[in-house]
C-alpha cells in the first residue's frame, strides 16, 4: 500500500516501535525505518536541525514523500499501535501517527 507521509509522521512512525523485540520483528522495524529515513539532501532542503531536545525544520519546504508498505509491515505497525493502546501509552505526541496506522488497509 502506498502512503504519502510528512516528515513529522515519518519521524513519529519510527517512534512507535518497541525498544526490544524478537529477530523477525526487529528486521521488519529496520526495513520500515530505511523506507522512512530523511535523507541528507532532504534534511538540507528543509533546513532540518536540532534545537535543544527537538528536531525542527521548515514545513513549507517539504516535498511530498510517498512510501509503499507491505502487508507484513502494515500488520507489524498495527501490532505496535495495539501494544501502545493496551499499555495506555498513546499520547498527544503519537496520537496522529497511531490514528494513521490504524487506518491503513492493504489492498
Amino acid at each position: 500500500m502506498k502512503v504519502e507521509l510528512s516528515i513529522k509522521l515519518r519521524l513519529d512512525l519510527m517512534g512507535i516501535f518497541p525498544a526490544k523485540s524478537n529477530f523477525i520483528e526487529r528486521q521488519i522495524a529496520v526495513d520500515i525505518r530505511k523506507k522512512l529515513d530523511v535523507s541528507p539532501d532532504e534534511r538540507a532542503a528543509v533546513g532540518m536541525k536540532v534545537q535543544g531536545q527537538n528536531i525542527v525544520w521548515d514545513i513549507s519546504k517539504e516535498k511530498p514523500f510517498e512510501v509503499e508498505f507491505s502487508s507484513t509491515e502494515i500488520e507489524y505497525m498495527k501490532t505496535c499501535v495495539d501494544v501502545l493502546d493496551k499499555e495506555r501509552s498513546i499520547t498527544d505526541a503519537n496520537f496522529e501517527v497511531c490514528k494513521m496506522v490504524r487506518g491503513l488497509r492493504f489492498e
